[in-house]
């Protein structure tokens, strides 16, 4: 599974429906429908076994927006980061371009580093990368 920034996971491509994730990724274990006031109505597709979940917004034709995994096999140009201390994700994101990651101490107990330009947030236990958030806004 390849992480193409501001672009999708491997074929997949932000704005693409849920026909063209179910061909690559085949049938979700299970799925989601997130549909509060404060939010967006939001379709989760969950595939536990690979640790990824694809979310879609739109109620009248979902599109793929964002991605949450953590994946040992989870890929960022050409190398496997899950398991890679901060400092080096760091160093990869700014080989890539991006540089200045906004930090936090979530109150779950993780480390999120963030850059906001790749739309791409990475989440720490005891400085050892454990998942990956990306996505890209519709306007």
């Amino acid at each position: 599974m390849e992480i193409i920034l501001n672009t999708g996971l491997d074929s997949l491509e932000f704005g693409d429906g849920t026909e063209k994730a179910i061909a690559i990724f085949g049938q979700p274990d299970n799925t989601e429908i997130i549909d509060e006031a404060e939010i967006d109505w939001t379709l989760i597709h969950n595939y536990p076994e690979t640790g990824l979940a694809i979310m879609f917004d739109g109620r009248e034709k979902p599109a793929f927006f964002s991605c949450d995994c953590t994946s040992e096999d989870l890929v960022l140009a050409g190398k496997k980061i899950i398991g890679l201390p901060q400092q080096d994700i760091i160093a990869l994101m700014h080989d890539l371009g991006y540089d200045n990651p906004e930090t936090e101490d979530e109150n779950w107990g993780e480390k999120r580093v963030s850059f906001e330009l790749a739309g791409i947030d990475f989440y720490f236990e005891e400085d050892e990368l454990v998942a990956v958030s990306w996505g890209k806004e519709f306007e």
